[in-house]
């Protein structure tokens, strides 16, 4: 199905080589992968350079290195976060992920033409209301980032309205991904991407990186029977 590139596996692993081997496993399934470098329980800037020759070029990789702090698992110090994450600006990963928290601590002179920002914004433990969501959102613009990523824990049906409600509220010319965390969020993730969130994140293997993420096989059985009933086309899902 191609609406799969509009689908994402994280990749995790305590030592490089499970990164590796994760991104070898992983990418025959999707067309997008998350290098989540802050589970590495050494993280090193020279790895930094050693992940896209392991990934073949068909697919898009998103360099994430979120500190503890934005509910990550990175715990050393900002200064070395500011390393990787300038390192990983210019060796030409499709995407890097800064949060918004951060997002001001980064130079962008040498960034790597082919590489777009997702500024993202994460709470762990509820939603904001929908006028400081929107408050969030004008913020963010002012980085102008290529990509604005909201992602919440949902504990209402109102946190869920919300999200959407703030996903229907971009510009014509703005990219965004929203996502409810946690059970209750868990139709956002189905349903954010087919009005517009860019990408979804999807487990395989019991693999996940936030709490609420559908299985890849659960998610495209969703879809597949959408597309049987004339609900979506191929093409919708294809996009980036």
């Amino acid at each position: 199905m191609t609406q799969t590139a509009k689908l994402c596996l994280p990749i995790i692993g305590k030592n490089f080589q499970e990164i590796l081997d994760s991104i070898q496993t992983s990418q025959p399934l999707v067309e997008n992968l998350e290098i989540r470098f802050d589970y590495l329980e050494n993280p090193q800037v020279d790895f930094v350079d050693q992940i896209l020759p392991a990934v073949d070029q068909s697919k898009k990789v998103i360099f994430t290195f979120r500190p503890k702090k934005e509910g990550g698992e990175f715990v050393g110090e900002i200064h070395f976060w500011q390393e990787i994450i300038q390192k990983a600006l210019t060796v030409g990963f499709d995407f890097v992920d800064i949060d918004f928290a951060n997002i001001g601590l980064i130079d962008f002179t040498e960034k790597h033409p082919k590489t777009k920002i997702i500024c993202s914004y994460h709470h762990f433990n509820t939603t904001p209301g929908y006028r400081n969501l929107r408050k969030l959102q004008k913020r963010m613009r002012g980085y102008k980032p290529d990509i604005m990523k909201f992602a919440t824990k949902v504990k209402t049906d109102e946190d869920n309205q919300n999200l959407l409600r703030l996903l229907l509220s971009k510009k014509k010319n703005e990219k965004m991904i929203v996502v409810g965390m946690g059970e209750k969020g868990k139709i956002t993730r189905f349903v954010a991407p087919l009005l517009g969130s860019q990408i979804a994140w999807v487990t395989h293997k019991n693999i996940s990186s936030a709490p609420g993420q559908l299985s890849l096989q659960d998610t495209q059985n969703l879809y597949l029977v959408l597309q049987n009933a004339g609900v979506i086309n191929d093409k919708k899902f294809s996009e980036n």
